[in-house]
């Protein structure tokens, strides 16, 4: 007994699957940020956005990290990896967003200080 395999449909098969997977994957991790309001406490942000992917602070701000699929360019079923951030100021969320809102590129744990003369 010969079991015939047709190639290119498997191939279009794996493809579509990884196409759908993509969206759905994309579209509930997208999601996550929105969950977010000014004002919750770590343990509510980590119940609404999971583990974070890294985290830094000083004093009393801390930031949480999360690197999150997002659907490509025009709805494409590529899903590209963004960055977010979750900012908490005495326990408390005051800022989230994609890195770079909010000066969120800054490392929170580096001191710069800048000597200018003016004449």
């Amino acid at each position: 007994m010969r079991i015939r395999i047709d190639f290119r449909a498997l191939v279009g098969a794996v493809v579509l699957c990884g196409a759908l997977l993509g969206l759905v994957v994309g579209c509930a991790t997208e999601d996550r940020i929105n969950k977010v309001s000014a004002g919750m406490s770590k343990a509510q942000v980590i119940a609404a956005m999971g583990n974070p992917s890294s985290t830094a602070g000083e004093g009393e701000t801390e930031y949480l990290n999360y690197n999150l699929l997002v659907r490509g360019p025009l709805g494409g079923a590529t899903p590209i990896q963004n960055q977010y951030f979750v900012r908490l100021r005495n326990g408390k969320v005051d800022a989230y967003g994609r890195k770079g809102d909010f000066n969120s590129t800054k490392d929170p744990t580096q001191n710069v200080n800048l000597n200018i003369k003016t004449e």
